[in-house]
């Protein structure tokens, strides 16, 4: 399919976010509990106490967020001939707006936990 000229090119889908819906909180939530459980499992051979065990939960979610979402920039296996190169994945998703539905949920979740 070739363009003419002064056709307008079509809205490129970021690959790298759309994939964030209702399912990923779910998924999301699911992994903060098989995390959760796992630091339990970990608990009852070491000399972990409880809190000490929600701090670990808290201090590795928070590692693993920053990084994934606030410190890597791009998108992997060049799924947008760069167009998004200099951008982190929070500033990809909803295309740079604040306070929107994804973005609020994503900040709700940790602070519920």
């Amino acid at each position: 399919m070739t363009r003419t000229e002064g056709e307008e090119v079509p809205y490129m889908v970021n690959k790298n976010v759309n994939w964030v819906g209702k399912r990923f909180y779910v998924f999301y939530v699911l992994l903060l509990c098989v995390g959760t459980y796992a630091v339990k499992l970990l608990l009852v051979g070491s000399h972990l106490t409880s809190y000490q065990g929600w701090t670990l939960v808290h201090v590795v979610h928070g590692f693993l967020n920053f990084t994934v979402m606030h410190y890597l920039t791009g998108s992997p296996a060049e799924l947008d001939n760069d167009e998004f190169h200099d951008f982190t994945w929070w500033e990809q998703l909803d295309s740079g707006e604040q306070w929107t539905s994804k973005k609020r949920n994503l900040i709700i979740i940790p602070i519920i936990v």
